[in-house]
């Protein structure tokens, strides 16, 4: 599949988003993984946390070309564990998609380290995960990296959402990186920024005013 056939897929799954009815595996990464799954040509490997003996299993069952990964990005080792991984998949596509907890507050009233944390959980395992997916694809001289954002990154910003806008807009030029870095080993990265969907998003924590 070339570019183009690629975001379009990515881009029709987000037209067409299933009620996941409040299970383990994100209804944004459930979709991705089904619509790929259905060309039995592709070989699905999709992150889990909680989900072992539940969505992740089904999931299994349901296709057989899928295969679960535990990784958990509140954990350094578990993405170390994910990244090491990677060379011996021999991943043709990269889609960077999971993203913990929201954290809802006004910048002034947000501390650093909240900041800082969230890079840790946000964004560090998809650069350590993205990293490690590039050195794979250099060897092969071939690969596809997509990053799934949000809208709020090309459009004007939410009240109260501070960090998780930066932590997207962060992605958004370390994609244009990539891009840059990478184009003569025949690596892409692109991204998408859907809007509001209806879907099991993680959970916004509050701050107290």
């Amino acid at each position: 599949m070339n570019d183009d056939e690629i975001l379009k897929l990515v881009n029709e799954i987000f037209t067409d988003v299933p009620n996941n009815e409040g299970k383990d595996v994100p209804t944004i990464e459930a979709a991705i993984v089904g619509k790929l799954a259905q060309d039995s040509g592709n070989t699905v490997y999709f992150t889990y946390a909680k989900s072992a003996g539940g969505a992740a299993k089904e999931t299994e069952e349901r296709y057989v070309n899928t295969k679960a990964i535990f990784c958990d990005f509140n954990n350094l080792s578990s993405v170390e564990d994910m990244a090491a991984q990677l060379g011996s998949l021999e991943l043709d596509v990269l889609v960077n998609n999971a993203h913990t907890a929201i954290h809802k507050a006004h910048f002034h009233k947000t501390a650093t380290a909240t900041f800082q944390d969230s890079f840790e959980r946000n964004v560090a395992p998809v650069l350590a995960i993205t990293g490690a997916a590039i050195n794979s694809f250099r060897k092969r001289k071939f690969g596809k990296i997509i990053t799934i954002l949000s809208s709020y990154v090309a459009n004007k910003p939410p009240t109260g959402l501070s960090e998780y806008v930066a932590n997207k807009a962060y992605l958004l030029s370390m994609s244009k990186a990539w891009a840059n870095e990478n184009a003569r080993y025949n690596i892409t990265a692109n991204c998408i920024s859907p809007s509001f969907m209806l879907t099991g998003s993680p959970p916004i924590r509050m701050s107290a005013s």
